[in-house]
C-alpha cells in the first residue's frame, strides 16, 4: 500500500515532532528462543520480520510508547521441504518523551519511519549475541532499508 505524499504542513509538523521527541529507553520485555535441531546441510536460510505491534500516545504524560515485535528464524531446505531449525521471538518496548501536541497521522509517520531505525541496532545485537550460544554460526543482520514513500 503506497502512502500519500506529505503536504508542506505535514512536513513542517513532522520536523516539529523530530525536534521535540526524545528517546527515554528501550526495554526487552519478552524473548523466546527455541532451537529445534542442528543443520544437516549447508543450504540454510535466515529470515527476520519486525513490525510495530501497538503504540500509545499519552498526551497528559507527554509520552509515546511503542511495542515492537521481532520474529527471526533459521531454516534449511531438504529436498523440497523447509525445516525450521531455530527461532527467536521477542518484544521491545520503546519509550519516548514528546513535548509537542501532534496529530495522529504525524505520529504514525514517525512510528513507520523513525522507530525501525531506532530499534534495529537492538534487534541486530540480540540475534548476534544469541546465535553462538545455540551452536549456530554468527549471522550478521543486514542493514535496515526503509522504502521511500
Amino acid at each position: 500500500m503506497k502512502q500519500k505524499k506529505l503536504t508542506e504542513k505535514e512536513i513542517y509538523s513532522y520536523r516539529e515532532i523530530i525536534e521535540s521527541i526524545e528517546l527515554i529507553d528501550i526495554e526487552l520485555v519478552e524473548c523466546k528462543l527455541k532451537k529445534y535441531s542442528n543443520p544437516s546441510t549447508e543450504d540454510i536460510n535466515a529470515e527476520l520480520i519486525t513490525k510495530v505491534s501497538s503504540h500509545k500516545l499519552e498526551t497528559k504524560k507527554e509520552k509515546l510508547i511503542v511495542n515492537y515485535k521481532l520474529d527471526f528464524h533459521i531454516s534449511e531446505k531438504i529436498e523440497d521441504n523447509e525445516k525450521k531449525l531455530l527461532e527467536i521471538k521477542g518484544m521491545f518496548k520503546i519509550n519516548y518523551s514528546i513535548k509537542t501536541k501532534v496529530k495522529n497521522e504525524i505520529i504514525k509517520i514517525f512510528i513507520n519511519k523513525n522507530v525501525p531505525v531506532n530499534i534495529h541496532p537492538f534487534v541486530r545485537e540480540l540475534i548476534h549475541s544469541f546465535l553462538p550460544k545455540t551452536g549456530f554460526p554468527s549471522f550478521t543482520v543486514p542493514l535496515l532499508k526503509l522504502k521511500n514513500n
